[in-house]
């Protein structure tokens, strides 16, 4: 199998499946453990990875390093001296103010992306090499085929390849709670992601039905990976 694979692509809903198969160099009997372990080394582990920690100190003395910020503790100090401490009070009460928003807005940030890492599946149904096993999700790989069922947890972000009745509720992403019809076969490109019906995501849960998927997407890669992003990068 080929040792480069376009996992990049943006439409992954848009393809039939046979493309998909196609350029993710896999095909219904899944990779070999060979090609799994060289994916595993290039795309890295199927988690997300945590923030690195940060004692609550260090979040709210952040909270005073702006520019902005200390240009306002010297006017509430230059008015303190020349004896207006109204408007001295005035402007440390703001400072307070905007300090804690910030400080909560990071706090609460770093809590969500605790969450978002507590959804990650223990393991996944894979065929390789033709065979059926269970394995540890951390070790999915783009270009493995998945099988799903009701009540799974779905380990990756995968183009469903065939399936009967597939449902799944996706509220983790787009916070409806309805269960959403999933299908084998292609979707407008154009479409946003709560009708990308084609394919199956992390951090969401199948409620009915079964199919096979193959994984387009891991770890920091997938939706919920880049919700993630986006929590990890939140400035006040």
């Amino acid at each position: 199998m080929a040792e480069t694979i376009a996992v990049d692509a943006p439409d992954w809903h848009a393809l039939p499946a046979t493309e998909v198969l196609r350029r993710l160099s896999t095909d219904s009997e899944g990779i070999s453990d060979d090609e799994a372990a060289r994916r595993l080394d290039t795309y890295g582990s199927n988690r997300l990875e945590p923030p690195p920690p940060v004692a609550w100190i260090r979040i709210l003395a952040r909270q005073f390093a702006s520019v902005v910020v200390l240009l306002l503790a010297a006017a509430a100090a230059v008015a303190l001296l020349i004896g207006d401490a109204l408007e001295a009070g005035a402007i440390a009460l703001v400072l307070a103010l905007n300090s804690l928003l910030g400080f909560v807005v990071e706090l609460r940030a770093r809590q969500a992306m605790a969450a978002l890492r507590a959804l990650a599946v223990p393991e996944a149904r894979v065929i390789r090499e033709g065979r059926r096993r269970t394995i540890a999700a951390a070790d999915l790989v783009p270009g493995d085929v998945i099988e799903l069922e009701a009540g799974d947890a779905v380990p990756a972000d995968a183009r469903i390849l065939d399936g009967v009745d597939l449902r799944a509720v996706e509220a983790t992403l787009t916070g409806e709670s309805v269960p959403v019809a999933k299908q084998p076969e292609p979707v407008d490109a154009r479409v946003p992601l709560p009708d990308r019906r084609s394919l199956v995501h992390t951090g969401t849960t199948v409620v009915a039905g079964a199919a096979r998927a193959v994984v387009v997407s891991t770890g920091s890669d997938t939706e919920l990976g880049q919700v993630g992003r986006l929590l990890a990068s939140v400035e006040p």
